[in-house]
């Protein structure tokens, strides 16, 4: 277990709460197994409720199984503002299964450079990302309230492992296209209990499911059609409401 900055999402009151953390480019940090284990767990932290908490981490973080077999760690990086454009995170087992690399900040606006670092991690862990709500923090764009999750391009999974994205929102989800375009499926767990998830164009998970628990959930792609394809896996939308554009297609 290696800490720094605080606990696993401050679940330990006696480990304080840093308010800046740092890692910088070419530091590895490593919690893996060696030959038969499970990998370990580390967290990268800082307070999510302070207005002035920054997390950056621009390192290697490590949490693997061992090379004979074992589970993948859980890694964390938190902060009120989020920073890790260079970050490389492997929860990888010698099966090729992934372990968790979980990202709380307080509110969540990925740019196209946020999704291509999520993408080039998504082929070694399974990636939760979860919003916290509070009465103070720091986000993208004042427009919003706390504890969103907005994707502000398309995204693309592209590896071969089949793995789950998981966004887990204190308020709303705005997504665009996302696609799974390699040999391995992408799971999408989209919660935003309480609220609205947005969809603005494409879904396709290639074998993947799609879980989504919300108020409503919209398909409000503008022009053409607008669809939903698992080739083949669950589509679940729990109690949510459903709100259809006049093209749309839910295709499992």
């Amino acid at each position: 277990q290696i800490l720094v900055g605080g606990s696993w999402q401050n679940s330990d009151s006696s480990v304080y709460q840093s308010t800046v953390t740092t890692v910088e480019t070419n530091t590895l940090i490593d919690a893996s197994a060696t030959l038969n284990g499970d990998g370990g767990e580390i967290v990268i932290w800082s307070d999510i409720t302070n207005n002035n908490s920054v997390t950056t981490v621009n390192g290697t973080l490590y949490a693997k199984g061992g090379s004979q077999g074992g589970d993948g760690g859980r890694i964390e990086t938190s902060g009120g503002t989020l920073n890790y454009d260079s970050i490389e995170v492997s929860t990888i087992t010698s099966t090729n299964d992934a372990g968790l690399w979980l990202i709380d900040p307080y509110n969540y606006f990925l740019s196209t450079a946020n999704l291509t670092t999520l993408d080039g991690n998504l082929d070694s862990n399974n990636i939760t990302i979860t919003t916290t709500g509070g009465t103070s923090g720091s986000f993208s764009a004042s427009s919003y309230g706390s504890g969103y999750i907005v994707f502000e391009d398309d995204f693309t999974y592209d590896g071969s492992g089949n793995r789950t994205l998981t966004l887990t929102a204190d308020d709303q989800i705005y997504l665009q296209g996302i696609n799974a375009s390699g040999s391995g499926s992408l799971s999408l767990v989209l919660n935003a209990s309480g609220s609205n998830i947005f969809i603005d164009e494409n879904i396709s998970t290639n074998g993947g499911s799609f879980t989504s628990t919300s108020d409503t959930i919209h398909f409000q792609k503008l022009d053409g059609n607008q669809s939903l394809s698992t080739s083949g896996g669950n589509v679940n939308f729990g109690s949510a409401n459903v709100w259809l554009g006049k093209s749309d297609n839910v295709n499992n």
